[in-house]
């Protein structure tokens, strides 16, 4: 019973702009690159998105919360303000100048916002390989082959092409 009270007055809050912040916290957390953080009463996500731009990639955020509303919230936050939209954009701008460019990503998907995703998707001078790294950089002529790993079987693959842009 006094959790489907809490549950219903915390979503309805959700929805408010009224602060339910404990006192900056993540002020304090010192979050560092690769790390796994948990952000307990996560609220409308704000905090748990901040430190996920802390850890970066290799690291991985858990947002808690005991609210429904709260963790709907949370999500259309993280929808809303993307995280990894660099990458994604930079591609599609870049895109503007050559025939082809070819996006190699080692997770298994974006986690650019929507809009983003679909923008790089839908681009016919855009391909994407999911789930894998570069491993070498070979110049052979005035070309460069990029040897790359897909991460789910270890197999290698080589592209050629007229150069290549790192974003990290």
């Amino acid at each position: 019973m006094l959790q489907a009270e809490i549950n219903k007055r915390y979503s309805n809050l959700s929805e408010s702009t009224c602060c339910l912040s404990c006192g900056g916290a993540m002020n304090y957390s010192e979050a560092q690159q690769g790390e796994t953080c948990v952000d307990l009463g996560s609220g409308r996500g704000i905090d748990a998105i901040r430190l996920a731009e802390k850890v970066r990639e290799k690291g991985f955020v858990y947002g808690i919360d005991l609210s429904d509303g709260m963790i709907r919230k949370a999500r259309e936050t993280a929808e809303r303000l993307g995280g990894g939209n660099s990458a994604v954009e930079e591609t599609d701008y870049t895109s503007r100048f050559p025939s082809k460019i070819t996006m190699v990503h080692q997770l298994d998907k974006f986690s650019a916002n929507k809009k983003a995703q679909e923008k790089i998707l839908t681009n016919p001078k855009v391909s994407v390989i999911l789930n894998s790294e570069p491993r070498a950089f070979i110049r052979e002529g005035n070309k460069t082959v990029t040897e790359i790993e897909n991460l789910l079987n270890n197999k290698r693959e080589r592209l050629t092409s007229d150069g290549v842009f790192i974003f990290i």
